[in-house]
């Protein structure tokens, strides 16, 4: 018994990458929290 995993939304974020448009190096990196501050 298999089930297609289907998609789901788990929250939005917003990222500014006008470091891109200037060619610039792009190495940020971002914590995917829970409302309660749980870090996944």
């Amino acid at each position: 018994f298999w089930e297609p995993a289907e998609d789901i939304l788990l929250g939005t974020a917003n990222l500014f990458v006008q470091s891109l448009a200037y060619l610039l190096d792009f190495n940020d990196e971002i914590t995917i929290t829970d409302y309660k501050a749980s870090i996944f």
